[in-house]
């Protein structure tokens, strides 16, 4: 088969446990005769490295700095930008020769776009797209007891998630990883269904050399027994456990070394070093028993694991503990804690010594029965060795991986759904003195590749000339023009909605440019997805002329936890929905004078319904002065977004996840700020003889609009900035920052 493994971490460019899987299942699969690609990060000597390490492997790089991944402010995180550089990676790839299976870790959601392309898009026809479990980075800092949520992670979070639930097939290498994650999937709703889940372990060639090195460490006697812990200092892998377990038996006259080998963390108590932390558990008497070294290269970490006596694995979770069974390869005695996955690496009594997780008391007792009894520990040795030959043995892996793969190509359907006999769609532009910019819009509907759809225009009250003028021409030209007194974009919808005769609507406003493909490709997704009751595309922001992109927009699904705190969701008039549905749940929200959609959205959600956003940047979105984002969104942002929260309760599958991501929004801005006042002051005060203050506050500015659109942060920006400016005195520029802002986001400034 012809395979690509993505990645963004890979031995020997990187260490740990998915590097090194990328590296062992590489061998493994090229050994098994498959054809493999690796698809990775733009490391320096990616392909000459690349080569020495995995021979017959071929090497691809994603591009940041090109394409759409490269548009600015357009995505909500960095994972997002990276898969989207991943689909566009992947795209010609498999075009020139197709794959039969693409993998992608759960860990950052890499798989995000190219499998939503699949479902939604019909890329990639003919490959199996599988996400491979390793830990969520959530899951990860749920055990590190790390509840810091800004928007980065939630919307990681998400992507994890939702790549997993919306793929053909998840596999793990542990019942524990996989039962995990089928309750997650659950609990958040992505799907309808489940994927099918998969055991296939990981595959482990451990070297003779690692070995040969083990084994002569072992001949060697060590001046006291040693007992070592090697990985990362870190919550999750239960080292707090294992320092207070050593301290345990050295003050009960136990005579033993405890090393731990590995880099330190910040996952210390909220966010402080992990290796002061532990240091500080061991009492000053103690201190040269217990010692912490560096993580070290391959050689001495084998001679480190002949030399103990026992090597501890005390994870308060574990996916599959690579560190376990490269121990175990080598013949040493484990003992390991009952976490996640490790008693089904580990059979107590036969190939090691299981704990109970968390429990330093446990984890001694465990530690002191081995120390005491050498023919014990040869026993669990020699069983260890054999136990993870049986796991890990590659050819093993590969065959299983095989059986997975093709079990899961023959069930794997995308059958587009039954289309509506005559125009399936219709296209609805609401219009509210927008007569200079409509005839673009409606030139762009009429260049669609797909021409199947009737068009309403609904004027919602215009008062200006030029646009009543062009209305009563369209209608003499055959247009259906439906007029109504002004109720705002919302009413002007629910009005296009109740005339429409066809099952889908896609609402464009009348000042944006379609894609020429932007009616056909939301068709297809939401018939090829039949559970989908609308589907949003990406966006281009423009100020003078649609092909010129100075920003976008890229939403993701409708999530209920992250709709508590934005819209997540997709635009309005970059979406296609279920005429019966929006009907049904009472459409649009008339009472806003924004976030319309954005309202909808949570509607939509609490009533069951799903949504997702296409990975294709279908519409050009106009940025002008008057729109209703800035002339209404902007000023009352707060109080929308309250009415949002107040009427949308029971969306939330986790109410705490909004809470703490506006406790984290809330610190940056009050940081960022804070930050902002104490430039300006200094400018001010170094300014101040030569009168000069309010030009280098609106430079000042400049600088920060330009960081506000690299961190994604649109519109509310210029509002903050003024208020900042205010805050220390500078009036006059005060009054001029919103101005400049617009101008510098629009493009008309440097």
């Amino acid at each position: 088969m012809r395979v690509c493994l993505v990645s963004s971490e890979v031995a020997p460019f990187v260490g740990g446990g998915l590097a090194t899987y990328i590296l062992e299942m590489s061998r493994a699969l090229v050994g098994g005769g498959h054809e493999v690609h690796v698809l990775t990060s733009p490391f320096e000597g990616l392909a000459e490295g690349g080569a020495a390490a995995l021979p017959g492997v071929r090497f691809h790089a994603v591009d940041l700095q090109r394409g759409k991944a490269a548009l600015p402010g357009a995505y909500y995180c960095h994972s997002s930008r990276y898969s989207m550089a991943t689909l566009e990676a992947l795209r010609p790839l498999h075009a020139a020769t197709p794959f039969d299976y693409i993998e992608f870790p759960e860990y950052l959601g890499l798989g995000y776009w190219p499998i939503r392309a699949k479902r939604t898009l019909g890329d990639f026809e003919g490959a199996v797209l599988g996400v491979r479990l390793h830990t969520p980075h959530y899951v990860c800092r749920e055990v590190d007891r790390t509840a810091i949520l800004n928007t980065d992670l939630a919307h990681l979070e998400h992507m994890e998630l939702w790549s997993a639930g919306e793929a053909d097939v998840v596999i793990g290498a542990s019942r524990a990883m996989l039962g995990r994650m089928e309750r997650d999937l659950a609990a958040a709703r992505v799907r309808p269904e489940l994927p099918p889940m998969r055991l296939v372990r990981l595959p482990l060639a451990m070297s003779e050399e690692f070995l040969g090195e083990a084994r002569r460490a072992r001949g060697r006697a060590a001046e006291e027994p040693e007992v070592l812990y090697f990985g990362r200092l870190q919550v999750c892998k239960g080292t707090h456990v294992f320092v207070d377990a050593a301290v345990r038996l050295l003050e009960r006259g136990t005579r033993a070394r405890f090393r731990l080998i590995g880099g330190d963390t910040q996952t210390g108590p909220f966010g402080r070093s992990m290796r002061e932390y532990l240091e500080g558990r061991v009492p000053e008497g103690l201190r040269g028993r217990v010692v912490f070294e560096p993580a070290c290269e391959r050689g001495r970490l084998a001679e480190a694991i002949g030399r103990a006596e026992a090597c501890v694995l005390p994870s308060l979770w574990d996916s599959y503990s690579y560190a376990c069974v490269e121990a175990m390869s080598a013949g040493a005695c484990v003992v390991v804690s009952d976490g996640g996955s490790l008693p089904e690496i580990v059979e107590d009594g036969v190939s090691g010594v299981v704990t109970r997780a968390g429990d330093a008391e446990s984890l001694a007792d465990g530690i002191a029965r081995v120390l005491a009894d050498a023919g014990m520990r040869e026993r669990l040795g020699a069983g260890a060795r054999e136990r993870a030959r049986l796991l890990s043995e590659p050819r093993g892996v590969v065959s299983e991986w095989e059986r997975v793969v093709i079990g899961t190509r023959g069930t794997v359907r995308r059958a587009r759904g039954a289309e509506a006999e005559g125009n399936p769609i219709t296209v609805i532009i609401p219009c509210y003195n927008v007569g200079q910019y409509l005839p673009e819009t409606l030139d762009s509907l009429k260049g669609q590749t797909f021409k199947r759809f009737d068009l309403l225009i609904v004027d919602d009250g215009s008062t200006e000339p030029q646009t009543l003028a062009l209305l009563e021409r369209l209608k003499g030209e055959g247009y259906t023009v439906l007029h109504k007194r002004n109720g705002g974009l919302g009413s002007a919808r629910n009005h296009g909605f109740r005339h429409a005769k066809t099952p889908w609507v896609v609402p464009i406003d009348g000042d944006d440019v379609a894609h020429p493909r932007y009616v056909e490709r939301l068709y297809e997704a939401v018939t090829r997805d039949p559970s989908l009751a609308c589907a949003s595309c990406l966006f281009e922001s423009f100020s003078t002329r649609p092909g010129e992109a100075v920003s976008g927009y890229v939403p993701m699904a409708m999530d209920g936890n992250l709709l508590a705190f934005h819209n997540a969701a997709g635009p309005g008039a970059a979406s296609i929905l279920s005429r019966e549905i929006v009907l049904k749940v009472g459409g649009y929200d008339e009472w806003l004078t924004s976030f319309e959609d954005w309202d909808l959205w949570c509607t939509l959600v609490e009533h069951g319904y799903r949504g997702v956003a296409i990975p294709e940047f279908l519409l050009h979105y106009r940025l002008r002065e008057g729109s209703l984002i800035r002339s209404e969104a902007l000023h009352r942002w707060h109080a929308l977004k309250a009415y949002l929260i107040a009427k949308h309760p029971t969306m939330m599958t986790r109410p705490d996840v909004a809470l703490r991501m506006q406790l984290a929004e809330t610190y940056e801005e009050k940081d960022r700020n804070a930050g902002l006042g104490r430039e300006l002051e200094a400018l001010r005060a170094g300014a101040a003889a030569n009168g000069t203050a309010t030009c280098v506050s609106e430079e000042l500015v400049r600088v920060e609009v330009k960081r506000a659109i690299a961190e994604n942060l649109r519109y509310r920006w210029a509002d903050k900035v003024s208020r900042a400016l205010a805050a220390v005195g500078l009036k006059k520029a005060a009054k001029g920052a919103a101005g400049s802002v617009e101008r510098i986001w629009t493009g008309r400034g440097e």
